[in-house]
């Protein structure tokens, strides 16, 4: 019997030390009373966050910071960040964060009217507070829902053609997925209470239903074939570089993008027509293929490596009239050495496999009995 004890105790610590090593994914919920849950009979399990949690499962932990009759605007008559959870979402770390608000933005004549001019700017510094934290969370940013009636002053017309225009432009500004909830919840007002406003246990698991069908598409990876990007197949894109929007004169509504500098670019892509609902890659860093000199040439001496990123073979090409052989090392960025090898001059172009490499960046360098010179990075992006 103690034996068994003793295993079953093995078996709880290592559960414990699995379950430390995993942590789970934080995902905060900013908005107002549709993300609380108002007029449920359950807001703990009934909200959209609550039913959300289920379907993402245990590797995930969903928090609900809805607070009823808030706005987003700093000058609205109850502004969500003076609430004790807008801290507490911060104070989370969160990895994934979904803001839904605006519904009490836009009561017409007490908020939208005097202070719509502030709506965008005050969206960017409640995305900011968010980007801003360590964790660097991915955000979302959603439409917000219809109304079904007129009432406290909100009304349809307003969500639709003014509130949600603007959301769609902060997200487009931004560089920011956004999830278009009000084409989802369109033409569905028997999943809305009485009041029109707040959607029921129906309505509830159907926003769900759809942010947790967004947030599994998020697998969007961007495809380098030697200086082109390539998003995937989707009906609208839009690329960014260094956090700049790629205008349509620059091609940066296509599928494809030559890329012409080093820097960091991103895409947001569209996968269905009739909704604005866009998925945004993850950033992707391209850096040029570029001819480096070699510290002590006299006759115009230089290696070259392509492509850059590279995913399966990196080619090294040798020009030189002076030294027969080279020794080419790749280092992690931390100095460790990874890879030696001595290249003769015979060989003017060698291919070196970096398949068992992980995706990232690493440094090169060219050693000779005469010279030992370190060149620079380069990329390896696997592509999957």
């Amino acid at each position: 019997m103690k034996f068994l004890n003793k295993k079953i105790w093995i078996l709880v610590f290592a559960l414990l030390i699995n379950l430390s090593l995993f942590p789970k994914i934080k995902v905060a919920c900013i908005g107002n009373s549709i993300t609380y849950g108002y007029g449920l009979s359950s807001p703990s399990t009934q909200s959209y966050p609550s039913r959300l949690q289920i379907l993402l499962g245990n590797d995930y932990e969903v928090s609900n910071f809805g607070v009823s009759a808030r706005t987003l605007l700093k000058k609205g008559d109850r502004p969500y960040w003076n609430e004790t959870q807008y801290t507490q979402a911060l104070n989370l770390n969160p990895d994934i964060v979904v803001i839904m608000l605006g519904t009490n933005d836009a009561k017409l004549s007490l908020n939208w009217t005097p202070y719509k001019s502030e709506f965008k700017d005050d969206y960017k510094a409640m995305i900011k507070s968010f980007s801003d934290l360590s964790s660097k969370p991915k955000i979302w940013i959603c439409k917000i829902v219809p109304a079904y009636q007129t009432i406290w002053d909100i009304s349809d017309a307003t969500i639709k053609n003014e509130v949600n225009p603007k959301i769609k432009e902060v997200a487009l500004e931004e560089g920011l997925s956004l999830i278009d909830m009000y084409t989802a919840m369109e033409n569905k007002s028997a999943m809305f209470q009485s009041d029109g406003i707040h959607p029921n246990a129906n309505g509830a698991q159907e926003m769900a239903n759809y942010i947790y069908g967004i947030l599994i598409q998020d697998t969007i990876k961007i495809q380098v074939i030697g200086d082109t990007l390539k998003a995937p197949l989707a009906v609208n894109y839009q690329w960014y570089f260094n956090g700049r929007l790629i205008d349509e004169q620059e091609n940066g509504m296509s599928k494809e993008l030559i890329a012409d500098s080093t820097g960091i670019f991103k895409v947001g892509v569209k996968f269905t027509a009739g909704s604005e609902t866009t998925i945004m890659s993850e950033p992707f860093y391209f850096e040029k293929s570029t001819e480096v000199k070699l510290l002590q040439s006299e006759n115009d001496q230089f290696v070259k490596i392509y492509p850059v990123p590279c995913s399966d073979v990196l080619n090294i090409q040798l020009n030189n009239s002076v030294y027969t052989s080279y020794e080419f090392n790749i280092y992690k960025p931390d100095g460790q050495l990874l890879f030696s090898r001595n290249i003769e001059k015979t060989n003017n172009v060698v291919a070196i496999d970096v398949r068992s490499f992980s995706d990232g960046i690493y440094i090169y360098k060219i050693n000779n009995a005469d010279f030992s010179a370190e060149f620079g990075r380069f990329i390896i992006n696997h592509l999957r």
